[in-house]
């Protein structure tokens, strides 16, 4: 606020390690720093799939509105490490919270409270393929999509106004402990119809700040192409290596799409082709 501390970023941190608090406002010498977890303990993992259930349904789309004041369950009030005009450094609460938690912090100085901000909160930033088909593999990318790496991330795919539906995770040719905090893979149901659809994702921690923010996908079907066969050395195209078939393999090309499309085949051969051609609409 104008007249107490304020927070202009904080750092994603692993707990236990130390996090970094920017912003300004206080007293170096009497801020501290409040961290709210807002998710599961460790040993309530096995609640977590009924909770991100009842969660994703009242999901809109709109990440969560963060507290203003700190709640007084699963609190921490912690005295800094060091702390500058601009930078307030301490130790992010670990035991009993699961690795790589979401949580919500402030700055407090007094009885002055900064805004809030979240610390690990799961990223979007896109989608390997924004089109897709029904049983195509895709990936979401982002950073920490994976808050505890001992239990399932939850994916979903909701079409607009219809009720979200949970996604597989693929693993990947490589599992390493690392790269899957920013990328998940992921099969699109093979009955899935076309359509325009999001994607989004919870990563088991936070409760209600741990998902992200929903991306655009379009599922298509595949097209169907004519069984129309050109065979482009009986139109004049060469295999030879020699002659500049870019006009003759332009015309079988334009044959085709005028007959309503079809198959512009090339036997073997070494086609020389010294000029741009133009493929039609398939």
């Amino acid at each position: 606020t104008p007249s107490g501390p304020y927070i202009t970023h904080v750092s994603d941190t692993h707990p236990g390690q130390t996090m970094v608090v920017t912003g300004g406002g206080y007293d170096p010498a009497t801020v501290r720093v409040i961290v709210h977890v807002p998710g599961n303990l460790t040993a309530q993992r096995n609640e977590l799939p009924a909770k991100v259930a009842a969660l994703t349904t009242a999901f809109n789309g709109s990440l969560s509105p963060l507290p203003q004041e700190p709640p007084t369950e699963r609190t921490h009030t912690l005295k800094p490490m060091h702390a500058t005009a601009r930078s307030v450094f301490v130790p992010l609460p670990a035991h009993p919270y699961p690795p790589d938690y979401v949580g919500i912090v402030w700055l407090a100085d007094g009885e002055r409270l900064s805004n809030p901000m979240v610390v690990n909160r799961p990223q979007s930033w896109f989608l390997l393929k924004t089109t897709s088909r029904p049983g195509e593999l895709n990936r979401l990318c982002g950073m920490n999509l994976r808050g505890d790496r001992y239990v399932p991330r939850y994916l979903f795919l909701r079409a607009k106004g219809d009720e979200p539906r949970q996604l597989d995770e693929v693993p990947r040719h490589k599992e390493d402990g690392f790269s899957e905090t920013f990328c998940v893979q992921f099969r699109l149901p093979a009955d899935l119809e076309p359509g325009e659809y999001e994607v989004f994702l919870h990563n088991n921690s936070g409760g209600p700040f741990g998902f992200t923010r929903p991306l655009p996908l379009t599922v298509t079907v595949d097209p169907e192409f004519p069984e129309r066969l050109f065979v482009a050395t009986e139109h004049g195209v060469k295999g030879d290596s020699l002659t500049d078939n870019r006009e003759a393999l332009q015309a079988i090309i334009d044959r085709a799409g005028e007959a309503g499309g079809g198959i512009v085949f090339l036997p073997p051969g070494a086609y020389r082709v010294d000029d741009t051609v133009q493929l039609r609409e398939h």
